[in-house]
């Protein structure tokens, strides 16, 4: 695994699947986009 930081780091477990380690630069934000996607539907 590699990483470009090691502060703010968001950990995304997936049903099923493998860890997701990423650092994204607006994690905050990141994590607010993912979950209005998935709040959304399809």
């Amino acid at each position: 695994m590699y990483i470009t930081r090691t502060d703010r780091v968001v950990w995304i477990e997936r049903v099923g699947g493998r860890l997701w380690v990423i650092t994204p630069q607006s994690p905050d934000e990141f994590i607010r986009a993912l979950l209005s996607g998935l709040n959304s539907g399809p």
